[in-house]
């Protein structure tokens, strides 16, 4: 390897141990495993205590019964024991002996967090044994369930053999259960782990000979195109192409290093690329021409005539590839896919599977101020939603499916779906259902959910503040611009659903826009109160969706100001503000985009909880409005910005 990428390696290596180093140094410290006689004391005086309870032990229940109990009494010992050790140990076993997944999962990961253990192998061995017990469809069923997350972070963690072991299981179990679904998931999976695992072994083996030299071409490009074609990671990979074997990624790979201000420059650097993905075939054409897109972006802004025509024609092209491979073309980057994955996993763990509904207020930590479960579903499943699941696909299909059916049984006739609640929730959780039932009813075109998704925007319509054109806390009564925005979103996602919306709908809310600013650039809360950072935001983004010109000068000094607050967690916590922010920026493009997401991919996936319970959500202590939504609405609301790699900019449009 060159001594620039070991440098550049080593820097990220550091940046990772130290937010690491920050992110839990108030995580309990693990005790070291007990030595071989303790833990053979330990388990001695436990066979003492519970033998004869065992022995008595003769259905599954009675046993998986008597391992929640022992697991229970362990968590009750001094920490770090070897009385606690043996105790978990012991009620592990047992639930795997008789196929129980959730339990002996979890009385493994209760050891890797109190005890110096390889937590993951310990879950995926865990799940690998109880998967030779399986009695019943439920159980098979589960442990096909809990698998999945185990395989995605066996996938993070390059421990392929591991992942293609317990996938297999998985598959197996799903097979017997005859769940067809989980069936299809990992008959899908499972080739493509299998593929991982040979490049990453044939990676590994030009990293050992770049250690020898690291000039030679041909293994520089042989980690370079599994860092760029695999990892999605084309800052690390780029400068092994342009030492690589292969002359015209070489030379555009040389030409991208070098770096372009002019916007005629860039484009050039995006020609390139595209030249190279027209003499390639399959993905490697579709993420050559993803690669030309993120200089077309920087560009595009600052074109005219037929060149920025010619652009523009290119980025639609790119579109049509679906919007995970977006995320190259718009600077998305392994880790902020890598934290949208694992927000997701967590969002999943939260939902309620009997009632198919999520909560503001636990049962996770740190929960919000008021409960609203209507308002929970409605933002995890737009966070499901915005990495392509439906009630139809997707790894999450279940959940999206058991969500939506709860916002159709709540709805009335009317077109609302909420009728309770502290006051100043209602309107907010009236925009954000129907948000999902138009997003669904876009991506899937499914007759059975239009009616849903118009009835919501023809009772929008209905409960504008007529004087004033937007909305507030409760139907037809004054207006703000942060309930009004969600609705904005709401109907044009009913546009481009191809729905119903009333053009006088539309023309009020112009109408507030144009009284709540007193200048064109900034925006207040209300009318006559003073502007905010955070509503500019949102109504600029609002601007945006009603066609107000990317190069109008008032677009242009508002966005120049919000880059005067960026993502800061020391400075402002702020996701909602930052939520906002991201979608103006995003539909920018150009230096603006740039320089708002350099912030962004790097801060907001540094802040997520790497480990314990919580791992995957952010903590919503700090935030400004963390107190009221809790961690679930911290979590969404980061999740949505780290999603926005894959969504079309309105300027695109």
């Amino acid at each position: 390897m060159s001594s620039q990428c070991k440098r550049f390696v080593a820097a990220i290596v550091a940046v990772w141990i130290l937010l690491l180093y920050e992110g839990n140094s108030t995580a309990q410290e693990r005790a070291l495993v007990p030595d071989a006689a303790s833990e053979h004391t330990a388990k001695k005086a436990a066979g003492e205590i519970y033998g004869g309870r065992f022995a008595l032990a003769k259905t599954a229940d009675e046993k998986t019964a008597l391992a929640e109990e022992i697991i229970a009494a362990a968590l009750k010992f001094q920490a770090g024991s070897a009385d606690q050790y043996a105790l978990l140990n012991i009620g592990r076993e047992i639930a795997t002996g008789v196929g129980d997944a959730r339990i002996a999962l979890s009385a493994a990961q209760e050891l890797a967090r109190r005890f110096d253990l390889p937590g993951l192998d310990l879950e995926a061995d865990t799940l690998l044994a109880t998967a030779r017990w399986l009695q019943t469809a439920t159980q098979r069923t589960s442990l096909a369930e809990l698998a999945g997350e185990v395989i995605g972070r066996l996938v993070e963690a390059r421990e392929y053999e591991r992942a293609i072991r317990l996938c297999e299981a998985a598959h197996e179990a799903a097979e017997q259960a005859r769940n067809f679904r989980q069936i299809r998931h990992f008959s899908n999976w499972l080739p493509k782990l299998k593929t991982a695992q040979q490049h990453f072994q044939q990676y590994r083996d030009a990293l050992a000979v770049l250690d020898e030299d690291p000039v030679e071409p041909e293994a520089n490009l042989v980690a370079g195109r599994y860092l760029c074609f695999v990892q999605a990671d084309w800052e690390l990979g780029v400068p092994m192409l342009a030492l690589g074997s292969d002359e015209p990624l070489k030379n555009v790979s040389v030409m991208e290093l070098r770096g372009a201000e002019a916007a005629e420059e860039q484009a050039a650097i995006g020609d390139a690329w595209w030249d190279v993905a027209e003499a390639r075939e399959g993905q490697d054409r579709d993420l050559l021409r993803l690669r030309a897109g993120g200089w077309y972006r920087r560009a595009a802004p600052h074109l005219a005539d037929l060149a920025g025509l010619r652009v523009k024609q290119r980025l639609e092209e790119i579109a049509e590839l679906g919007p995970e491979r977006l995320s190259i073309a718009y600077s998305g980057t392994p880790a902020t896919k890598a934290a949208v994955d694992l927000g997701l996993r967590w969002l999943a763990r939260q939902q309620d599977m009997r009632s198919g509904l999520w909560s503001l207020t636990g049962p996770y930590a740190n929960g919000g101020g008021h409960e609203n479960k209507l308002a929970a579903t409605a933002m995890a499943l737009l966070a499901f939603k915005g990495a392509g699941n439906t009630h139809r696909a997707g790894m999450y299909q279940r959940n999206v499916s058991l969500g939506i059916d709860v916002l159709v049984r709540l709805q009335n006739k009317e077109g609302e779906f909420v009728r309770s609640g502290p006051r100043n929730h209602r309107l907010y959780t009236q925009a954000l259902a129907t948000i999902v039932m138009c997003e669904l009813y876009r991506m899937t075109q499914d007759a059975k959910y239009r009616a849903s998704a118009q009835k919501a925007l023809d009772y929008a319509a209905r409960i504008q503040t007529p004087a004033l054109g937007g909305w507030r806390y409760e139907p037809r009564l004054d207006t703000d611009t942060s309930v009004t925005s969600w609705f904005v979103i709401a109907l044009h996602s009913g546009l481009s659903g191809g729905l119903e919306v009333r053009g006088s709908t539309l023309d009020a809310v112009k109408g507030f826009l144009d009284k709540a600013t007193k200048d064109g650039v900034t925006y207040a809360y209300q009318i006559g109160r003073e502007p905010t950072v955070s509503m500019t935001a949102a109504a600029l983004f609002c601007r945006q969706h009603f066609g107000r010109d990317r190069n109008d000068p008032r677009m242009l000094e508002g966005v120049r100001l919000l880059l005067k607050h960026p993502i800061d967690y020391e400075a402002d916590e702020d996701v909602y503000y930052w939520y906002y922010a991201t979608q103006a920026f995003h539909n920018m493009g150009g230096t603006e985009w740039d320089e708002w997401n350099q912030a962004m991919r790097e801060r907001i996936p540094a802040r997520q909880a790497s480990d314990g319970p919580e791992r995957g959500s952010w903590d919503p202590k700090s935030d400004r409005w963390g107190a009221h939504g809790g961690r679930l609405y911290t979590t969404c609301l980061s999740i949505y910005n780290l999603q926005i790699y894959h969504r079309r900019p309105i300027y695109q449009h």
